[in-house]
């Protein structure tokens, strides 16, 4: 509860400088996650995403985006085993790079923080409440207040307490700016 405290102070900083500035972006994105668990044997789940995003421009072809996005993941266990199921509130901090006019590239750290974990063989109290992951993507301007993203998530740490699992996501949204 002390780091969603935390986190939540974080985005009401980054909401307060956001609003000084003149020309920033502000909007949601939803769609899919695809995931699995490093050194679990099971099988990819799908599972939503979505969340709000801020981009902030720092020069010409060069802003941060940072987002806060509400994501389901987890693997699909095979033969007897359980699927995990993972619910976590993802906070990536990216730097959003734009080669050409319509096109961009991402890439930063990400925290993310449990909200429930259950499945396999484990107790909720099994699973670590805090993980660190790498992203890197690329997207699309569909128009000035559309666009679309695919991104890979690599975690960095592990999942559980007990165990050598890490996240590993492919991740497809659309964004709209408002």
């Amino acid at each position: 509860m002390k780091k969603l405290l935390f986190v939540s102070f974080l985005l009401i900083i980054f909401l307060a400088k956001a609003k000084c500035q003149e020309n920033y972006v502000f909007g949601f994105k939803a769609g899919m996650n695809v995931s699995k668990l490093k050194n679990f044997d099971g099988d990819a789940k799908k599972g939503f995403v979505g969340g709000i995003f801020f981009e902030y421009p720092m020069s010409e072809g060069f802003s941060i985006q940072s987002e806060t996005l509400l994501s389901f993941q987890g693997a699909k266990g095979i033969n007897s085993m359980k699927d995990i199921d993972l619910t976590y509130l993802n906070w990536p901090i990216l730097m959003k790079l734009y080669p050409t006019e319509g096109i961009n590239f991402v890439v930063g750290p990400q925290v993310d923080f449990l909200l429930t974990g259950k499945g396999g063989t484990l107790e909720k109290k099994q699973y670590k409440t805090f993980e660190l992951g790498l992203v890197g993507g690329i997207g699309i301007n569909l128009t000035d207040y559309l666009s679309l993203e695919a991104r890979y998530i690599h975690g960095l740490t592990k999942v559980t307490k007990v165990n050598d699992f890490k996240n590993s996501i492919f991740q497809f949204t659309l964004g709209v700016t408002l």
